[in-house]
């Protein structure tokens, strides 16, 4: 496991989906992070959120416009001092098995991308069960094993990532993971990458002629979610 924590530094978000840094087009994360936050709001209206694996703390920060009270996690020490230091969020360095969290009972959590690089993930997710309020909703995407493009696309699936993927899972086997860790698995559904690229991108003849040849391999639309055609699995959860 320290080996795995190992390459979570700053150096990790030198490279992102794209071939770009996390920080080359900040309009970009902040257009899925709203996205994320459209999804989110459908169950959680108001409270307080925490994300783990918050990064520079671009999802918080759109979080926190509307309302909400936020606290981030985050391995890359960098990134989470960045966080704080310009945005002034409150974004804890290190993993959830060690962070020290406030004593909130948060109405939502998140993990975006997250899951599929822990080892152990009963120890983390009971974590998370701890903090989590009586009513509230744990909020899942993970690449999606069983999509159209894993299938297809096998090794060579951009998403397999066996550098620092360690695990994946259908939907069978998220419910059970969950239900041994006192979450109860209430919805999934699978969206495209595609779904989160914010117009100005939409219209790049490269962007254009992935997203054709998607919709061609799936027979789904790209920007529609899809119960599990798509790359990226959702899902949410309840504690109970």
């Amino acid at each position: 496991m320290d080996e795995l924590h190992g390459l979570y530094d700053d150096t990790y978000f030198a490279e992102y989906p794209g071939g770009e840094s996390y920080a080359a087009d900040m309009a970009q994360r902040r257009f899925e992070a709203a996205r994320r936050l459209h999804w989110i709001q459908k169950y959680v209206a108001s409270g307080n959120l925490l994300e783990i694996g918050a990064a520079e703390g671009e999802f918080l920060d759109v979080v926190r416009e509307v309302g909400f009270g936020v606290c981030g996690v985050e391995p890359a020490s960098g990134l989470a001092e960045k966080a704080r230091d310009t945005r002034g969020l409150d974004v804890r360095t290190g993993f959830i098995e060690e962070v020290e969290l406030p004593d909130t009972q948060f109405d939502a959590i998140c993990m975006w991308h997250v899951l599929e690089h822990i080892t152990e993930p009963h120890e983390s997710i009971r974590r998370l069960r701890q903090t989590i309020a009586p009513d509230g909703r744990l909020f899942l995407e993970i690449p999606n094993i069983v999509s159209v493009k894993a299938k297809l696309q096998g090794t060579e699936w951009f998403n397999l990532d066996p550098r620092h993927h360690v695990a994946f899972y259908t939907v069978e086997q998220l419910s059970r993971l969950l239900g041994d860790c006192g979450f109860e698995l209430i919805e999934t559904t699978s969206v495209s990458g595609f779904s989160y690229q914010r117009p100005g991108r939409t219209l790049r003849p490269r962007e254009l002629a992935a997203r054709m040849l998607e919709a061609t391999q799936t027979r789904a639309f790209p920007s529609r979610p899809h119960p599990w055609k798509h790359e990226l699995l959702r899902a949410v959860a309840a504690p109970r």
